[in-house]
């Protein structure tokens, strides 16, 4: 009897081992699940700046040189054309995207949307609420801007004065300007914010080490600073093209909350970004209906 309950236990040893030695084979093997932590935001929005402003002075050069005008005045007024900012960001955005898309997922052993939790799944189940929440956000903000003068001279009006610049605004900021600017805001920094946060208030031990390394987890504390410094950033972003106008500047802040919460609650930057866009796009709409299709743009002036 005894033998047979040495053996058992000889054997349940060896079963033992041979699962830590398995348990410690796939941890090993495993992605580092903390991404994208603060550097990977940091670099992507840094790029797309740099080949914002790159685009931007080779589109002005260009122009200027095809119409024989490189002199400063002309130069400064092609530079204020709201189509050439329009394409610069095409340009940007598309540069930044290509590379970070096929670059990154190889320091994460990832997809890449899977690491920016895109989760479409989300958008099957919930595209009728989001569609809807984004009528309704765009609702509330309209009432709201009734409290609020954006002066004439805001780099934004320069749109809303010609019917070709006006239509290359509204499909960029219905499609093209939601999907990178929620990649930004929370698909890289909303998380790459909230792991600095934690890592910045982990105990120095080895126990908070190895919970650490072991989940992905975030806490609220986190989340909720995260949330507020990416707002504020999506704000400020938009500030001078509404020329600081603090009050609509503040109104965006709101917006990007909602944008926030969104994100978090369905664990979907998909989700975000289609809010995102039903957001601009019915801003679009209601402008679009109120010249009777771009043709009458004195009516805004009104």
């Amino acid at each position: 009897m005894s033998e047979n309950n040495n053996g058992f236990e000889i054997d349940q040893e060896r079963a033992e081992e041979n699962f830590r030695r398995l348990e410690e084979a796939l941890q090993s093997s495993q992605p580092i699940r903390r991404q994208p932590h603060l550097g990977y935001g940091v670099v992507f929005a840094a790029s797309a700046f740099l080949l914002l402003l790159v685009a931007t002075s080779a589109l002005v050069f260009l122009v200027g040189l095809h119409d024989h005008k490189l002199q400063k005045d002309a130069l400064e007024k092609i530079a204020n054309l709201p189509r050439i900012s329009v394409y610069a960001m095409g340009i940007a955005y598309a540069g930044t995207f290509s590379w970070a898309f096929f670059l990154y997922p190889r320091f994460w052993q990832r997809p890449y949307f899977d690491v920016l939790q895109w989760n479409f799944a989300a958008v099957r189940r919930y595209w009728r609420l989001l569609l809807l929440g984004g009528v309704g956000l765009s609702a509330a903000a309209g009432l709201a801007e009734r409290f609020v003068t954006v002066p004439d001279t805001a780099p934004m009006n320069a749109f809303f004065k010609n019917p070709l610049d006006l239509w290359l605004i509204t499909i960029f900021g219905s499609t093209i300007a939601p999907f990178f600017e929620e990649m930004i805001f929370r698909g890289y920094l909303l998380p790459g914010v909230a792991i600095a946060f934690d890592w910045l208030r982990m105990e120095r031990s080895d126990t908070a080490r190895a919970h650490w390394e072991s989940t992905d987890t975030l806490s609220l504390q986190a989340i909720l600073f995260s949330g507020i410094v990416t707002s504020i950033g999506f704000a400020s972003l938009h500030a001078s093209q509404l020329a600081d106008t603090w009050g609509a500047v503040a109104l965006l802040f709101c917006v990007s909350c909602v944008l926030t919460t969104v994100r978090v609650r369905l664990r979907s930057l998909a989700a975000s970004t289609l809010l995102h866009a039903a957001y601009n796009g019915t801003l679009f709409l209601l402008t679009f209906i109120a010249t009777g299709g771009y043709r009458h743009l004195d009516k805004l002036q009104q």
